[in-house]
């Protein structure tokens, strides 16, 4: 394991809480230590946390094909420098179901770029919530993500 490496320091407000910004990039080991005087040379408190990121997941607005319960839904799945495996990643469509339950309706793959398509005919025509979501997996080191809920209102 490397060496850790002080990225700077921060004072604490009045409730003894702090905030300090990461550089980018996935998944960071943070230690914080603290020190109750400046000279002191062991901490008080300690603690070491892992960050991890989430797969950031983009849903166009869905493309309706006149009078049919058929969508199209595209949209790409994105984390910044962290490069795509050259499969793709495997993606989900997911309905909410009566219960409040998000049911996948459709699986795919996205391109090595991370874009998506995918095409699917709803079996009714009541007004749906849908969302793609992009699982942990193989390969890929982010956690899961989802896209933000669309409405669907398939048209007779």
């Amino acid at each position: 394991m490397p060496e850790w490496i002080a990225s700077g320091s921060t004072r604490t407000n009045r409730r003894g809480h702090f905030a300090r910004v990461l550089s980018a990039g996935y998944h960071r080991r943070v230690a914080v230590l603290y020190y109750a005087e400046i000279n002191t040379a062991t901490p008080l408190f300690s603690r070491r946390l892992l960050v991890r990121a989430k797969s950031h997941v983009h849903l166009a607005q869905p493309y309706h094909q006149r009078h049919s319960r058929k969508y199209r839904f595209d949209g790409q799945v994105s984390a910044g420098a962290v490069p795509i495996p050259s499969p793709g990643l495997l993606i989900a469509l997911q309905v909410r179901n009566r219960r409040g339950n998000w049911v996948t309706a459709r699986l795919a793959r996205t391109t090595a770029s991370g874009r998506y398509r995918i095409r699917y005919a709803f079996p009714t025509f009541a007004p749906l919530r849908v969302r793609v979501r992009a699982p942990s997996q193989s390969g890929w080191p982010l956690y899961a993500g989802v896209s933000r809920i669309g409405h669907v209102r398939p048209r007779r």
